[in-house]
């Protein structure tokens, strides 16, 4: 597992749309600090407002979300804007107190952003433009144009709301465009911001809030011990996902159910306990965790080692994409060899089945399997996974007396 040394001071950290910086809020020094993956700090933003611990950090694409808590039952959401003048400016601020009904304890929180691109230049008074892909743009969505390489880049953008949406990429929007804008410059919107509290309401373990992201509607409450203990989480490919553990679990915004978990290699030295992870981040197909250790094994030594940052956070790196890591062989029943005459028809019959996973412990579907056998026949030289990662076919034994060996092959 690759990792560099950004080495900061603050349990919070996020990174840019180019992948290439990372940004965490100093509470110390009341400032936004801008470091490259190797941990030089490219430069320092002041900010217009004070802050105190925060516990995660998020970027949507344009703007940064800082949660904060208040008092011992109560957080604070803020939204960030760096300026021309690089000063880092508040352009909202939402805050929460627990009551009768709502119990807030929360350390993590996950803002739902995407992106988009403009597909053509565009003026200033354009009421209707064409984005790239326009996928995951619904009328209602209040959406950030630019920043605009057509007129100077920094802070110029436009804030409009989704009136209609003629095609699946032609956007209508209020109101028009106020300045002009160049093929690709980036769209970005927001549509809710999530928090996990270790409390919840009926003094359970664990909640899931769901705020509307302009005004801090609450839209959603999930109540689970899975919510419970929650400290890093980011919104990342359409999904919300949280550490929890030795996995990073994944779930639909809209539902809040499952979609998929994949296992990371997060136990300390001695094998027993889970690292912490205190924030979330992601570029591309690799999540970032911040944490105080990096455990390795040493393959010459035969022994598992650790790098212990405390009290520096750095980040632990995992892979998003799906690689074939494990694949079994099954024969139900099994495989007999005819080497008299008299033995039945059905017992010369096997069913071979081939499991597929990835490193995530994922079924890995639509895959080519490839088998061969150097003895009997099978009904099939080639199929290719299901839903459950498998693929079945016949195995006849024939008159060979030994060990047969079957082969898969998944490409």
């Amino acid at each position: 597992m690759a990792f560099e040394n950004i080495q900061i001071a603050y349990g919070n950290v996020t990174l840019d749309t180019s992948g290439s910086s990372f940004f965490t809020l100093d509470h110390d020094n009341q400032r936004l600090t801008e470091k490259n993956s190797s941990g030089t700090v490219i430069f320092n933003y002041l900010l217009d407002a004070s802050i105190i611990e925060v516990q995660s950090l998020q970027h949507d694409g344009y703007y940064f979300w800082s949660l904060e808590k208040q008092g011992t039952s109560g957080f604070r959401v803020r939204k960030w804007e760096i300026g021309a003048d690089n000063l880092v400016r508040v352009i909202n601020e939402l805050s929460y107190i627990s009551g009768a009904i709502d119990k807030y304890n929360v350390n993590a929180m996950a803002v739902e952003s995407y992106g988009d691109s403009l597909d053509n230049a565009e003026s200033p008074g354009t009421t209707s433009f064409d984005v790239v892909d326009g996928g995951t743009v619904s009328v209602g969505d209040r959406i950030t144009v630019g920043p605009s390489t057509a007129v100077g880049y920094e802070g110029l953008i436009s804030s409009v709301i989704v009136t209609g949406k003629p095609t699946s990429t032609t956007l209508e929007v209020a109101p028009a465009l106020d300045r002009g804008f160049s093929p690709a410059d980036p769209v970005y919107f927001t549509r809710s911001f999530f928090v996990f509290s270790d409390t919840a309401p009926a003094n359970l373990t664990g909640a899931l809030y769901k705020f509307r992201h302009y005004d801090g509607f609450p839209l959603a409450l999930n109540v689970s011990n899975l919510f419970g203990a929650v400290r890093a989480s980011t919104f990342f490919s359409g999904k919300l996902l949280f550490v929890k553990g030795g996995e990073v679990i994944w779930l639909n915004p809209g539902s809040q159910n499952i979609f998929k978990s994949q296992a990371i290699e997060n136990l300390d030295q001695l094998r027993g306990e889970y690292l912490t992870a205190y924030d979330l981040t992601s570029f591309s197909d690799t999540l970032y965790r911040l944490e105080t250790k990096h455990v390795s094994f040493n393959g010459g030594s035969g022994e598992w080692e650790t790098e212990d940052w405390a009290p520096l956070f750095n980040y632990n790196t995992s892979s998003t994409i799906p690689a074939v890591y494990f694949v079994a062989v099954k024969a139900e029943p099994p495989m007999l060899h005819r080497s008299a005459a008299g033995i039945p028809a059905a017992e010369l019959k096997s069913l071979i089945t081939v499991t597929v996973l990835d490193q995530f412990r994922t079924p890995v579907s639509s895959r080519t399997v490839d088998l061969t056998s150097d003895g009997g026949g099978l009904s099939s030289a080639q199929e290719t996974t299901d839903v459950n990662g498998q693929v079945s076919v016949e195995y006849t034994a024939d008159t060979s007396l030994g060990e047969v060996t079957i082969t898969a092959d998944v490409s």
